[in-house]
């Protein structure tokens, strides 16, 4: 579980009314078992009409690196992202991703490292696991909710939920599902993930003690609200004020979604994907970031 927390990355961005913050998380685009392609993905809106962007990353502990250095985050600033990602091809899925190991390289020759977990297609459910999931399913997403984090180790936040809708159906006919949660803005770019220790359910049978399973099935995209009215009685007349009320429904833009953004970003820069990117003449755009090693 503590491996979750360094999956999770900070996003701000400057747009034309301001700050605004959201959530991505690190992803493994490789296919070969011994090639690592790191990817960060978020949603389309998070980085929609930014002229910077920053991200904010976990130092490693030199000299192994293998520890994380939770009071000493690394800050990268992005002057020209638009041309970094790659959203969905369908306009109306909110995902978008961005090769993220060209400025792991950048860190590593300024003499530091990131410390962070990731994932690729074995963290997706296959046809199995998902004849094992229920219609409600506990949930865990982690990010930075209304851009709240700890502000000494630089850690998100976790939250819990449940699955409102079935995962295995398109709800309203589009690639997501709805979590019962408490969502709020910043949470959006957030991973999803299912979660099973103790008792594991496997093909109709509960295993006790076998190894904690972990599924990522989304990202946090939105939250549902409800325009409420409430009466302002004044001497002269009565008017209305329009007051938005959350009902604690999520919109998660489901695995396939990822899979699919993951898929047209190596197409656009004409990444083999099943191969060491090492060994490939493509190679990933580096982009034009500014690496901070400070927590400012």
């Amino acid at each position: 579980m503590k491996q979750l927390l360094f999956n999770a990355v900070y996003i701000e961005t400057q747009v034309p009314d301001g700050t605004s913050s959201g959530t991505g998380f690190i992803y493994n685009a490789a296919i070969g078992t011994d090639s690592i392609l790191p990817t960060l993905v978020t949603n389309k809106h998070v980085i929609a009409g930014a002229s910077q962007l920053k991200i904010r990353l976990i130092g490693a502990i030199p000299p192994s690196n293998d520890r994380p250095d939770l009071g000493n985050p690394i800050n990268v600033l992005y002057r020209s992202p638009e041309s970094l990602w790659t959203e969905h091809p369908d306009p109306e899925v909110d995902v978008a991703a961005m090769f993220l190991g060209p400025t792991l390289n950048d860190i590593e020759k300024q003499g530091r490292s990131a410390f962070f977990r990731m994932g690729g297609r074995e963290l997706y459910p296959n046809d199995a696991l998902l004849g094992d999931l229920d219609a409600i399913e506990d949930v865990l997403f982690i990010g930075y909710p209304n851009g709240i984090f700890d502000s000494v180790n630089h850690t998100p936040i976790d939250r819990r939920g449940v699955t409102a809708t079935p995962v295995q159906l398109d709800w309203s006919g589009t690639p997501t599902f709805l979590i019962d949660a408490l969502v709020f803005p910043g949470s959006s770019g957030s991973p999803v993930f299912f979660i099973q220790q103790g008792l594991v359910q496997q093909d109709g049978n509960i295993t006790i003690g076998a190894p904690p399973r972990i599924l990522l099935l989304g990202i946090v995209a939105s939250v549902m609200i409800q325009p409420t009215t409430g009466a302002i009685v004044t001497r002269s007349a009565g008017k209305r004020v329009a007051v938005n009320q959350m009902i604690d429904l999520g919109v998660v833009y489901n695995w396939r979604a990822i899979e699919e953004t993951v898929a047209a970003l190596c197409r656009e820069h004409q990444v083999d994907r099943s191969v060491n990117l090492a060994e490939q003449q493509s190679q990933p755009p580096a982009p034009p970031a500014d690496v901070d090693p400070t927590n400012k």
